[in-house]
């Protein structure tokens, strides 16, 4: 498989009605070198078990047995997000739940309680495909509001990029806050423009802008553009400019370890997919 949200998802999906968890435990104890019995929890290793049949890869998604254990990783990696952060997650992106959201922070907390995968977000509600869920221990598909106290948040893996492509709009356009016509309007691209698309939703009939999501009704694909991940290697961080070099104004900084997408490059600069420009020296692709 080739490292990607829509592998992952597609995977997830074959196993959906799966109440028999064995098969993940022995493909995670295979993946980890560990020796974890049949009837154990196995929502872990269900996530485990299908990074590793889509070909993520170890740096990626470090395979975890336990769900505090998963979200341990991701916040050394710096790619954990929580809830309380009011990040919106991603399809492919793992989610992680505490069901004592109460005792968060406190010397009662044990960590995070279950995880899962997320499969969609739509209409201010995060849509996951979950191993060991619920009191038969299923893999099934739950819906939760994007605030709900008991997700403590999301981990983001490092997928391939797929390549993106600059549309042409047919007609005036709105550019949404999120991939759905219920979302608020936060731009428009008037008819004869062009945009550069980053990312194309799991339906694929939307496509994210630097600005938001565009329906690809009505617009026309013009051309394709590479792009892939970096990290930001300076120790104290990367400033982000308005154009390719120092003497554009400078927008802000990106803190060490911060993924970012580059879909363009100039003198040296790369464009990142929020449409700033960052100095190549201090970055490392991955």
């Amino acid at each position: 498989m080739s490292n990607t949200a829509k592998d992952v998802i597609d995977i997830a999906k074959k196993y959906v009605g799966t109440t028999n968890g064995d098969q993940f435990v022995d493909r995670y104890n295979k993946i980890a070198g560990a020796a974890l019995p049949h009837g154990c929890f196995w929502c872990a290793c269900f996530v485990s078990s299908i990074m590793d049949m889509a070909g993520v890869p170890q740096d990626s998604v470090k395979a975890y047995k336990g769900c505090a254990t998963g979200v341990k990783w991701f916040t050394e990696k710096n790619r954990f997000k929580s809830r309380q952060s009011g990040c919106i997650p991603k399809p492919g992106d793992i989610i992680f739940f505490e069901w004592q959201p109460w005792n968060e922070g406190t010397s009662a907390d044990d960590g995070a309680d279950h995880t899962g995968i997320v499969e969609s977000v739509s209409g201010g509600y995060v849509h996951t495909i979950e191993g060991n869920s619920g009191n038969q221990g299923t893999c099934k598909r739950n819906s939760y509001a994007i605030n709900y106290s008991c997700i403590e948040g999301y981990g983001v893996p490092l997928y391939n990029v797929d390549k993106g492509c600059i549309i042409k709009a047919e007609r005036n356009k709105n550019i949404r806050a999120a991939a759905t016509t219920k979302s608020k309007t936060v731009g428009k691209l008037k008819k004869n423009e062009t945009t550069k698309i980053t990312e194309i939703s799991t339906n694929q009939k939307w496509g994210k802008t630097s600005a938001g999501w565009i329906s690809l009704s009505g617009t026309k694909k013009v051309e394709e553009f590479e792009q892939y991940n970096v990290r930001v290697t300076a120790a104290v961080g990367l400033n982000y400019r308005s154009g390719p070099g120092t003497g554009f104004a400078l927008k802000g900084a990106y803190p060490c370890g911060t993924i970012l997408t580059i879909i363009d490059e100039a003198d040296g600069w790369g464009e990142t997919s929020d449409s700033c420009w960052v100095c190549l020296d201090y970055i490392t692709k991955i």
